[in-house]
């Protein structure tokens, strides 16, 4: 239980490390919600994940430097952070650890579609024609690069869930944040 919430919080943390990257005041968009930066994280990483998989397949050792890099430009900017920003990566990986260790959902699908193609992704680069092999492998989405990118030395294969939950954790948050934020602005709302 310890290892999925350190794992977790890992994980969010190199998710906004991204996010954050993105942030810098060149590009002409400053993400200020902190949340945004989360999300928008998981999405450069998928993306990285995609397009680096045409070249190389994504092993666990590409994968544990993509996490090294993402703890390193963490902390660089430790300086940076503020109260606000580390209490929202303890409160995601909660949510997230949460989602995880209370799932009791039966998947039967997950080995047939899923993990199979996370395997090919950790396994090979790209395969064009992969499915004319099987019907399975040509329903795929940017979310398995972000769940086969998440597979290192680690996290080992705890890694690939993770992802799918920080993501609900991240909406979660989200949604309260703005039905907060509504409240505050419509303190007289009648039901």
């Amino acid at each position: 239980m310890i290892e999925i919430i350190f794992f977790s919080l890992i994980s969010n943390s190199v998710f906004y490390s991204y996010g954050h990257l993105i942030k810098i005041e060149k590009f002409h968009n400053k993400i200020s919600s902190i949340n945004n930066r989360a999300i928008i994280g998981c999405i450069f990483i998928s993306f990285i994940a995609l397009l680096v998989n045409f070249i190389i397949p994504l092993d666990k050792l590409f994968n544990t430097i993509i996490l090294l890099i993402g703890i390193l430009l963490l902390i660089l900017n430790k300086k940076k952070l503020k109260k606000k920003e580390v209490f929202y990566l303890f409160l995601s990986s909660l949510i997230t650890a949460s989602l995880i260790l209370y799932s009791n959902v039966y998947r039967p699908d997950a080995g047939l579609y899923h993990l199979s193609y996370v395997s090919f992704l950790n396994e090979n680069k790209i395969i064009f024609g992969l499915s004319n092999v099987h019907f399975r492998f040509g329903a795929i989405s940017i979310m398995q690069y972000l769940s086969a990118i998440n597979n290192n030395f680690l996290f080992n294969d705890i890694g690939i869930v993770i992802p799918l939950a920080s993501i609900v954790s991240f909406f979660i948050i989200h949604f309260f944040n703005n039905v907060l934020n509504i409240l505050k602005k419509n303190k007289t709302t009648t039901l």
